[in-house]
């Protein structure tokens, strides 16, 4: 491992935060057809899908995105935070109302932002090469793993959500191949 990263993932292990990740692998089809060949639709469905099982838990929540391209993306980011609010509504109709704060900033302004980028890009290494080494540094601060298009786990009956109970690692996902 450089220094650098050496000495990020020092300051990481510091730094008081949890995560929760949701991954989707590059299935052609779905991307052609769910979201139309969009980044931004694909980017808000994966929004849609982690806000969805978690915004019910407090009654006012503040969601930090990174700045990302014109106004128009970021109100896409408020609508599919507001996609994942109904959804949970519609399957937890009694839950405790909450309300949304959605902030935009620089991830050079914000270390949350940055210790998101790193822990991010960990999963991605892990199922991209195979590589567990960066993803165990920051191991501790990973409350959730979604794998949500992991067809092959889910008709196998195994899960696709590893939590700090059932920990992440790249051998329990079924093969990206």
């Amino acid at each position: 491992m450089s220094g650098v990263r050496k000495l990020v993932f020092g300051c990481l292990d510091e730094l008081e935060f949890s995560i929760q990740i949701v991954v989707a692998r590059k299935i052609e089809s779905i991307f052609k057809g769910k979201h139309a060949q969009s980044q931004d639709a694909f980017y808000n469905d994966l929004t849609s899908h982690l806000f969805e099982r978690q915004l019910h838990l407090a009654s006012q929540n503040t969601i930090l995105f990174a700045r990302r391209g014109n106004k128009t993306q970021q109100h896409s980011l408020r609508g599919a935070v507001e996609a994942g609010v109904a959804a949970f509504r519609k399957k937890y109709p009694k839950a405790v109302a909450t309300t949304v704060n959605i902030e935009t900033a620089y991830s050079s302004d914000e270390p949350l932002l940055q210790a998101a980028d790193y822990a991010l890009w960990a999963v991605q290494r892990a199922f991209e090469r195979s590589e567990m080494r960066y993803f165990d540094f920051i191991a501790p601060k990973v409350e959730l793993v979604w794998d949500i298009y992991d067809f092959a786990s889910i008709q196998a009956g195994k899960p696709v959500i590893f939590t700090r109970k059932n920990p992440f690692h790249i051998e329990k996902v079924s093969s990206l191949g």
